[in-house]
C-alpha cells in the first residue's frame, strides 16, 4: 500500500512539474503600423480663385481625415477632395494641381482625384492621384474649377488647316532644344476699366515660342517665314472675331511674337468680374491692356511668306 501512494504522488508531481513548465499560447500582436511622416508644407485649396480651406492648410489641422487607402495596388494614406474641402464642391468641374517645382496637372474627373501623403525631394509632401495615372508629390496648391478648361482649337497656315490643338496637348511638357519646358505658372497683368485698374495674378500658360515649338512636336511644323500671327476667338474688348490689336513689326509691344497663352489664372477660368466668357485658350499681350487679350481662341493662322 505504501509503494502504490509512493506512485501516485510521484505521478501527481510529474504531472504538476510538466504543466508549470508548459507556456501558455502567445496573444496575437497587433500590426505594426509605419508613422506617417507630416509635409512640412501647407496645402492650399480654391474654387474658382476663392479659398475653401477655412485655414485648415497644415498636416495638423487636417491629418485626421486622411486613411489608408489603396490605389491601383499601392497603399497610400489618402482623402478625397470633397472630405478634405470646407465646402461643398459639388459643382466642380475640373481641378489644376500645381507642385512646388512649378509642374501643373488637370484632371477632368473631381470625384476620382484622391489627395495623398508621400515623398518628394527625399521629404514628405502633399500629392495627388488618379486611378490609371502616376502621382503628382510636391502639391502646394489645388485650383477647382466650375468651368471646364477644355478647347479644341483649329492651327492653319494661310487658312489651311493643319491639325488641332486641345487642352490635354497645352498641358504636356514641351520639347525645346534639348529641354523639356513645363506648362507653369508665370507673373501676368493686363489693364481694363479703359486703363483705369490693373489686373495682377498668376497665369498658367506659355509664351509664343514655346506655342511653335509644341505645334511642331504635335506634327503641326509652320514652314516658311511668319509674318503674321491671326488670333480669333474674343477680344477683350469688341466683337467676337479677329483680334486686330496685334501687330507685324517687332519693335512695337504689340507684335505678336510676344504672345502669351494661358488657360487659367489664379484659380479662374471664367472671370466673370473683368469678361464674363470661358476662357478656353486664351492669349494676351503681358502688361498691356483688355484689347490685347483674346479670350476663348477659336482659331490660330499664321500667315508666312
Amino acid at each position: 500500500m505504501k509503494k502504490l501512494m509512493a506512485l501516485i504522488l510521484a505521478g501527481a508531481m510529474a504531472l504538476s512539474l510538466v504543466a508549470c513548465g508548459s507556456s501558455a499560447p502567445a496573444a496575437p500582436s497587433e500590426p505594426e503600423t509605419t508613422p506617417v511622416e507630416a509635409p512640412a508644407t501647407e496645402l492650399f485649396m480654391f474654387v474658382d480663385g476663392q479659398d475653401v480651406t477655412d485655414g485648415n492648410t497644415t498636416y495638423d489641422s487636417i491629418s485626421a481625415k486622411f486613411a489608408e487607402a489603396e490605389i491601383d495596388g499601392t497603399k497610400y494614406t489618402a482623402t478625397t477632395l470633397t472630405n478634405l474641402c470646407a465646402y461643398d464642391i459639388s459643382t466642380v468641374v475640373g481641378v489644376f494641381a500645381e507642385a512646388a517645382d512649378g509642374f501643373v496637372r488637370y484632371y477632368t474627373s473631381p470625384a476620382d482625384v484622391s489627395v495623398v501623403i508621400g515623398s518628394a525631394e527625399g521629404a514628405a509632401a502633399w500629392g495627388t492621384i488618379v486611378p490609371g495615372q502616376d502621382p503628382v508629390m510636391g502639391i502646394e496648391n489645388i485650383y477647382m474649377v466650375t468651368t471646364a478648361a477644355d478647347f479644341s482649337v483649329p492651327v492653319k497656315v494661310n487658312g489651311e488647316e493643319i491639325g488641332v490643338i486641345t487642352m490635354s496637348d497645352f498641358m504636356k511638357k514641351t520639347p525645346v532644344g534639348d529641354a523639356k519646358v513645363t506648362t507653369a505658372m508665370f507673373d501676368g497683368s493686363f489693364k481694363y476699366k479703359g486703363g483705369e485698374a490693373t489686373y495682377e495674378g498668376e497665369f498658367l500658360g506659355i509664351n509664343y515660342e514655346t506655342m511653335v515649338a509644341k505645334l511642331a512636336a504635335l506634327g503641326m511644323t509652320i514652314e516658311g517665314t511668319v509674318v503674321e500671327c491671326e488670333i480669333y476667338g474674343t477680344p477683350g474688348m469688341g466683337a467676337p472675331g479677329k483680334n486686330t490689336e496685334y501687330k507685324t513689326y517687332p519693335d512695337e509691344k504689340a507684335f505678336y511674337e510676344n504672345l502669351e497663352f494661358f488657360v487659367m489664372y489664379d484659380g479662374m477660368t471664367n472671370n466673370k468680374a473683368i469678361k464674363d466668357v470661358p476662357m478656353g485658350l486664351s492669349a494676351f499681350i503681358n502688361h498691356s491692356g483688355q484689347k490685347w487679350v483674346t479670350y476663348s481662341i477659336t482659331e490660330i493662322n499664321f500667315v508666312t511668306e
